[in-house]
């Protein structure tokens, strides 16, 4: 009887559960589209509500995949028409095909696209300005005019090339101007003629600037700051240069700039700074592990509108493994001795280990540094530092230092430039960085050393298409003595290899030794390499590297017979902060090989 019933169960759970998965939606396999050859997949894919699964959602099995909806498919066919008809092909031609697999469960859908011709830009007419200011305006815009006969007609094209022109108008005291067009279509050549209509309007001036948020920063400070003069012609442009100035403070969580052009007074529009005061006190603190630094440690302690204005006082302390002990305190007087030029003075302590020796550096530095156009800035720091130097080789006999100062004192002055015209900040696809920087040290009188130190720093990008990024670096530098010192100092000298330098060796394992193998260090440097960057998949990329460079004991002596290589390849992964990177490089023309791997945050180069 017992076994009777469990029959009975089995079978009618067996019934249950094949009712439920014959009533359960057919889901997407795959979609696949053919015939565009003007608008990639994946352009087309983000038109569409019916989806397939992502790489990363397929590896994740045990959710279901998307469910397939016929009448949501027909909706999403009508907007690729739609977005094929605002991107200069209003005849497309779309067949829609779905097979089913796994006993109808699993839907292929197939999308053939007939673009058609397209209609393209024809003739473009502009109707004259009676007035010589505005029609001047006019005439300056049209020579940047990004719309060009003979291009395919697409809407977004001819909105931002009439944005350009009333961008013209408004930093020109005309924020009122307006664009009409009239359009024809030639049927028979399909072109896109236009005729457009400007009508400029009043010329306005800035009103009353009025302040309000929620804000302890005196308000006479926060127009200190401000470009814009009650009176003067209204322009957009610095509307802007305002808003970015402020935000530039570090003070506010946001700014807004708005002028009320639709409550003029006598032709003049009033202007509403709103602000919101970011806390006075910040704190942040990180934990990490690197294969250079080991476990990394960090705090940051920040006071805004110390002693008041846009002053800041900043506190940092760091540990790693060749760094245990990097504490320094700045303050930062923005605006100072003339505009744009900030000003900072900065204690600082730090325990630096290396193969052979370590540092222990007590110093203070004052820096001017004048932001220029972009991210590119020139800075000037004097500085003055102690240096107590202990032997770490393995005997105990580091024969070189008994030539050095083991505990000297040292002044500087250091100008250093940047120039970064790259297209991204953390990652760069176009443009190029250059950075140097040139060191005086010394006189005699206050320094146990004087020599003179020169590095550059310089790395291209160019964008190969299909998301391929080719980038290059070229560093070099020299480190000399001057007057009455023989040597160069073994903390400043230079040393090579690590995750941002020649990747197929250890952190600063490059470098001139001794009969012992200690590292000397070296007054000559040079590296060089090329890194092809590959896109994988949404935020997975990888790359394949090359480099070379060498450190040369003598100053000025490049032996390029004499240069280490090495090559790699990388897995990257896209983060708010930079590429989380993965790098495994290896020496060759050096015997056997010796892999070394890297996980940081941030290129190469």
């Amino acid at each position: 009887m017992h076994s009777r019933h469990t029959l009975v169960f089995l079978f009618t759970f067996l019934l249950f559960f094949h009712a439920a998965w014959a009533e359960k939606p057919p889901t997407v396999r795959s979609i696949q589209f053919l015939g565009n050859s003007h608008i990639q997949d994946a352009r087309l894919s983000e038109q569409m509500n019916t989806r397939e699964k992502t790489f990363i959602q397929r590896l994740m099995f045990w959710k279901s995949s998307p469910i397939f909806n016929q009448v949501l498919l027909e909706d999403d066919l009508n907007r690729i028409k739609s977005f094929y008809a605002r991107n200069g092909f209003p005849g497309i031609g779309i067949q829609q095909k779905t097979s089913f697999v796994r006993n109808g469960k699993r839907a292929a859908i197939e999308i053939q696209i007939s673009e058609g011709k397209p209609v393209k830009v024809g003739d473009i007419e502009w109707t004259k300005i009676s007035d010589s200011i505005t029609a001047t305006i006019l005439r300056n815009a049209l020579e940047d005019f990004p719309l060009k006969q003979g291009q395919i007609f697409r809407d977004h094209s001819i909105f931002e090339a009439e944005n350009n022109v009333l961008k013209s108008f408004s930093d020109q005291g005309y924020p009122l101007a307006h664009i009409s067009r009239d359009l024809k279509l030639d049927k028979d050549t399909s072109y896109a003629h236009i005729h457009f209509s400007v009508k400029p309007g009043h010329l306005i001036h800035f009103g009353d600037i009025h302040i309000s948020g929620d804000s302890l920063v005196p308000e006479s400070y926060i127009r200190q700051n401000i470009t814009l003069t009650p009176g003067a012609i209204f322009s957009m442009k610095e509307m802007n240069k305002t808003q970015m100035k402020l935000g530039s403070l570090d003070l506010f969580r946001y700014v807004t700039v708005r002028a009320q052009t639709d409550s003029l007074i006598r032709n003049q529009a009033p202007v509403i700074i709103r602000v919101s005061e970011l806390p006075r006190w910040s704190v942040r603190a990180g934990a990490g592990y690197g294969t250079e630094d080991k476990q990394r440690l960090s705090l940051n302690l920040m006071r805004r509108s110390f002693l008041g204005g846009a002053r800041k006082l900043i506190l940092s302390a760091k540990h790693s493994y060749y760094e245990p002990i990097d504490v320094s305190l700045k303050f930062i007087q923005p605006n100072f001795p003339f505009e744009r030029i900030d000003m900072s003075v900065s204690p600082f302590y730090l325990h630096q280990k290396e193969r052979s020796f370590e540092v222990f550096k007590t110093g203070a530095g004052i820096t001017f540094q004048h932001a220029m156009k972009g991210r590119s800035s020139v800075w000037l720091n004097l500085g003055i530092e102690r240096n107590r130097i202990e032997d770490r080789s393995k005997d105990g006999d580091f024969l070189d230092l008994e030539d050095l100062i083991l505990l000297n004192n040292k002044a500087s002055i250091t100008v250093g430039t940047l120039i970064d015209k790259g297209n991204d900040l953390f990652d760069p696809t176009r443009g190029f960085k250059i950075s140097s920087q040139l060191t005086l040290m010394g006189p005699s009188l206050i320094s146990d050393y004087s020599y003179g130190k020169f590095m550059i720093d310089g790395s291209r990008y160019l964008s190969l298409g299909s998301g391929l990024t080719f980038a290059t670096r070229l560093k070099t530098g020299f480190i000399m003595p001057l007057g009455k010192s023989e040597v160069t100092p073994i903390e400043d000298r230079f040393l090579a290899g690590g995750a941002n330098s020649l990747r197929g060796w250890a952190r600063n394992r490059i470098s001139p030794v001794d009969d012992e193998g200690n590292q000397l260090g070296g007054d000559t440097m040079l590296e060089t390499g090329v890194e092809l960057r590959i896109p994988v998949y949404e935020i997975f990329g990888a790359a394949l590297f090359m480099e070379a460079g060498n450190v040369w004991r003598e100053a000025f002596k490049y032996d390029l017979q004499n240069l280490r290589y090495d090559v790699g390849a990388g897995l990257r992964i896209k983060t708010p902060i930079g590429p989380a990177r993965i790098d495994v490089a290896t020496p060759v023309f050096e015997g056997k090989p010796e892999p070394q791997l890297f996980i940081t945050i941030g290129h190469a180069f």
